[in-house]
């Protein structure tokens, strides 16, 4: 995502308990970069500090 940050638009809404984070992109690659990082985001909200480590020993 960093080295094609052009490629996509990221909003970020401050909520009362939270935040949304809505990201678009006209690229295909990078509509399925940005499902896959939701998905792990999801995973750490879900689990985590477990989930942030399985994915870092993953590397």
């Amino acid at each position: 995502m960093f080295s094609r940050s052009r490629a996509y638009a990221r909003k970020l809404e401050a909520l009362p308990n939270g935040v949304a984070v809505t990201e678009i992109s006209d690229d295909p690659w990078m509509v399925e970069v940005i499902c896959a990082h939701a998905r792990e985001i999801k995973g750490f909200v879900k689990e985590g500090m477990p989930a942030m480590m399985r994915g870092m020993m993953g590397r």
